[in-house]
C-alpha cells in the first residue's frame, strides 16, 4: 500500500494517511475499552496493520498468521484451528463498535474487508460499504434504522428471525392450547430479545468471546435446533458411532400419525436467553425442532443444540466427545466421562423429592462432519439444560471458568455442570469438569 509523504505540508484531504497518521490512529483503537482488556485482538491488529504499513501485505496469510501471532506450528491444521478467522471476526465487530461510539466520526477509519487479513485505511468523509452489501460488514449509524432486524419480516430475509416449529401435529383441543401457549412464548422470547439487545448493547466480554468468538464471527446464520417432546413416541438413543445421515423416517414431509411434538417450557426460556445474546451481536438465525432438521441443513452454517435426550442431533453430534449423554434400557440417563470409564453424573431425584441435583454440559467445537463450530446447552433434565443456557450467555461465570482454567486460543471445549433444583427452579450452574483440545 503505497502512503503519503510524512513530512508533506499540503497534503490534500482526499490523500492517502501517512504511516504517522495510521500508527496514531492504531493506538486509539488498541487503547480503547473494545481492545484494551484482551492480548488476543490488539496483538494481531497490530501485526496486520504493520506490515501494511512497510508493504508487506504479502506475508498477511492465515496460516503465516497463525504462526507468527498465534505461535502455531506450520503445518497446522487451519480447518481444525481457525484462530486466525475468529480473531479476525471479532476485531471486524469491535472496530465498527469503537467508530459507532460518540467522537471518533472525524478520526480515520480502520477496515477489515471480509476474506481478507490487509486493513484499508479511509479518511473522514470517504464513501464507505453501507451495512449488508457485499464485501462489508461496517455498521451503520448508531441511529440508522438498518442497524433494527425486522422481526419475522419477509421483505428483509437477510435480518429475518424465522421460528420453523410444529408444536402440535394432532389436532386436539389440548394440543391446540398447548401449541398456541408454546407459540406465544417462544415468539415472546424472540421480541423480548431483540428488544433487550437494541436496549443493552454488547459490552466488553472476554468469556463470551471466548465460548462465542467462533460462531459470531462468521456471516452464515445460526440453526438453532431445539429438542422436542413426543408424548405418545419413546425416544430414539443415537448411538456413538451412528451415521450422521438423516434416517429414512426423518426425511418425509409426512408426520407420522398420533405424534404430539411440544417444546419444553424450560427450552424455551433457554431458547430466549439464546436469542438475546444473538441479538445483542446483530447475529441472524433460524429455528428448528430437532426433529425436522435434517444434516444437510446443518452443513449450511453453525449449529445451536438445545436439550439432550430429547434431541437426536445432540445425541448424534456430542456422541464422539469426552462427556457425552448415556441411557439405558432401564430409563436411567447420565453423563459420562469416556476417557474415564465408570464416571457418571446423574440426577439424584427421588419422585417426592423437592429439590434435587441436575447435570449437563454445555459446550463449543468445531465439527469437521458438518465444517462448522457447534454450541450446545443440554441438560440431563430440564432444569439442567436451563442452567447450561444460563452458563453458556452469561459472561460472569463464562470469565470465571476462563480465569480459573486459563485456556489457550483452542475454541473446542466442554464443561460438566450442576445446579440444586428447589421447588422446581434451578439454583446457579457449577462447574464440576471441564476439557479443552
Amino acid at each position: 500500500m503505497k502512503l503519503s509523504d510524512p513530512n508533506s505540508t499540503t497534503e490534500p484531504q482526499t490523500s492517502l494517511p501517512s504511516a504517522n497518521e495510521i500508527r496514531e490512529q492504531l493506538e486509539r483503537v488498541v487503547q480503547s475499552s473494545h481492545f484494551r482488556n484482551s492480548r488476543r485482538y490488539p496483538t494481531l491488529l497490530r501485526y496486520i496493520v504493520e506490515h501494511t504499513v512497510a508493504g508487506d501485505e504479502g506475508s498477511l496469510k492465515e496460516r503465516t498468521l497463525g504462526v507468527e501471532v498465534f505461535g502455531r506450528a506450520p503445518d497446522y491444521d487451519t480447518n481444525a484451528d481457525p484462530v486466525v478467522r475468529v480473531t479476525a471476526g471479532e476485531i471486524r465487530k469491535r472496530i465498527a463498535q469503537y467508530y459507532q461510539a460518540p467522537g471518533h466520526e472525524s478520526e480515520l477509519r480502520f477496515e477489515l474487508p471480509l476474506g481478507s487479513y490487509i486493513p484499508q485505511f479511509v479518511r473522514s468523509g470517504a464513501a464507505v460499504s453501507a451495512p449488508g452489501s457485499a464485501g462489508s460488514d461496517v455498521l451503520a449509524e448508531p441511529n440508522s434504522t438498518a442497524l433494527v432486524p425486522a422481526l419475522l419480516d419477509e421483505s428483509t430475509p437477510s435480518r429475518r428471525r424465522r421460528a420453523r416449529l410444529l408444536f402440535a401435529r394432532r389436532s386436539t383441543p389440548a394440543t391446540r392450547l398447548i401449541a398456541a401457549v408454546s407459540l406465544f412464548l417462544l415468539l415472546a422470547a424472540a421480541v423480548g430479545a431483540v428488544v433487550i439487545g437494541r436496549q443493552h448493547p454488547q459490552q466488553e466480554s472476554e468469556g463470551i468471546a471466548y465460548f462465542w468468538g467462533a460462531l459470531l464471527g462468521t456471516q452464515d446464520p445460526a440453526l438453532i435446533v431445539l429438542g422436542l417432546n413426543a408424548l405418545d413416541t419413546p425416544l430414539r438413543y443415537a448411538a456413538p458411532n451412528e451415521s450422521l445421515q438423516t434416517p429414512p423416517e426423518q426425511e418425509s414431509s409426512a408426520p407420522p400419525i398420533g405424534r404430539t411434538d411440544m417444546v419444553p417450557i424450560e427450552d424455551v426460556v433457554s431458547y430466549g436467553r439464546l436469542v438475546s445474546l444473538l441479538a445483542e451481536h446483530n447475529h441472524t438465525y433460524t429455528t428448528q425442532g430437532a426433529v425436522d432438521t435434517t444434516f444437510d441443513q446443518l452443513r449450511r452454517g453453525p449449529v445451536i443444540l438445545v436439550g439432550s435426550f430429547n434431541n437426536i442431533w445432540v445425541m448424534r453430534l456430542t456422541a464422539g466427545l469426552r462427556f457425552r449423554f448415556s441411557g439405558d434400557a432401564n430409563g436411567t440417563q447420565s453423563i459420562e466421562d469416556s476417557e474415564h470409564p465408570g464416571t457418571l453424573w446423574q440426577r439424584d431425584i427421588a419422585p417426592d423429592a423437592l429439590s434435587y441435583r441436575d447435570y449437563a454440559v454445555v459446550g463449543c467445537f468445531f465439527d469437521p462432519r458438518i465444517e462448522h463450530y457447534v454450541l450446545f446447552a443440554s441438560g440431563i433434565g430440564r432444569s439442567g439444560t436451563a442452567a447450561a443456557a444460563e452458563f453458556l450467555t452469561n459472561d460472569k461465570y463464562l470469565r470465571e471458568w476462563v480465569a480459573r482454567t486459563h485456556p489457550d486460543l483452542r475454541h473446542n471445549v466442554e464443561i460438566v455442570l450442576s445446579t440444586e433444583i428447589i421447588d422446581g427452579k434451578h439454583g446457579p450452574p457449577h462447574v464440576v469438569a471441564s476439557h479443552v483440545w
